[in-house]
């Protein structure tokens, strides 16, 4: 996998989480972690969904 393909993959991950209206009750439920844990973005995919289109990304938001 090369640079170009994982910052498609991470694009379209944004977009599929946070760039969305509907993604706001996942926005709540990041930020709703304790200050400096790590969330997985995967938790917020389907499992097949993440299979598909982001095999070998792995995204973490670090809660403040």
């Amino acid at each position: 996998m090369d640079e170009d393909d994982l910052s498609l993959k991470f694009e379209m991950l944004i977009d599929h989480i946070i760039a969305k209206k509907s993604s706001q009750p996942i926005l709540r439920d990041i930020f709703g972690h304790s200050s400096g844990d790590w969330v997985n973005c995967r938790n917020y995919i389907d499992e097949n969904a993440y299979t598909e289109e982001y095999e070998g990304l792995d995204v973490y938001v670090l809660a403040k």
